[in-house]
């Protein structure tokens, strides 16, 4: 399910550990504005949006739903829930499509089993992805979805 009309600073483009996630640039935004800014230069080519680092303790599933919804057409919104199982379940709640769950591997083999029946994918590690937070990443994000030899 990608996102509804939709490590940090590496600039790696390959985020398919899992089988079901689909090899796109993988792009770390903050926000609504990262979204649309990410949208925008994506221009048709595969892009993954994947939040800050446990951004689901303080925005939450629904929040970082929206902020992709908004941007349009994502191929997949990975939100990152840290070691907190019940913002997992909160996230497969909403619909989001695929999180990051840093938390136990017992517990992360309930959630993911969760997870297939509600359609959300787990990660057990984030991404490799460029933050559009960091100094200089506007400047980068053109070259970056391009990719070598692109």
């Amino acid at each position: 399910m990608a996102c509804p009309e939709a490590g940090a600073g590496h600039d790696h483009r390959d985020g398919a550990e899992a089988g079901s996630i689909p090899a796109a640039a993988w792009l770390v935004v903050h926000g609504a504005v990262h979204a649309r800014q990410a949208m925008a230069a994506a221009r048709g080519r595969k892009v993954s949006l994947l939040s800050a680092p446990g951004a689901a303790a303080y925005g939450g599933a629904a929040w970082f739903l929206a902020c992709c919804a908004e941007a349009g057409g994502a191929d997949l919104a990975v939100l990152d829930c840290g070691a907190d199982p019940g913002r997992v379940l909160q996230a497969m709640r909403v619909g989001l499509p695929a999180v990051v769950f840093t938390g136990p591997t017992d517990l992360a083999e309930t959630l993911a089993g969760i997870g297939r029946q509600a359609g959300c994918t787990l990660l057990r590690a984030r991404p490799a992805a460029l933050d559009l937070a960091e100094p200089g990443a506007a400047r980068r994000l053109e070259a970056f979805l391009v990719g070598p030899g692109g």
